[in-house]
């Protein structure tokens, strides 16, 4: 879900946004007027979940953000499931 862009050299260019940011909101309707929710699941086999890294993608782009226009590579960040 998670990633951080990287430059030219493999530096990271910005913080990573933490999945359950609210930059997603809305995100993924505007993905599905572009490719219908049935051709996203066909594609990418993921639960329709705003956070998903298409989505958060997709609001970087909708907000004109620089870094993606600078970035050369995304890194994605694994996630744990700790347990107590």
């Amino acid at each position: 879900m998670d990633f951080g862009l990287l430059g030219r050299h493999g530096e990271l260019l910005g913080n990573p946004y933490h999945y359950r940011d609210p930059h997603t909101a809305g995100a993924m309707e505007r993905v599905w007027a572009v490719a219908p929710r049935a051709e996203v699941f066909a594609r990418t086999g993921i639960q329709m979940l705003p956070f998903n890294t298409l989505y958060q993608l997709h609001a970087l782009k909708a907000a004109d953000s620089p870094l993606l226009d600078a970035a050369r590579s995304l890194l994605m960040i694994p996630i744990c499931c700790a347990t107590s």
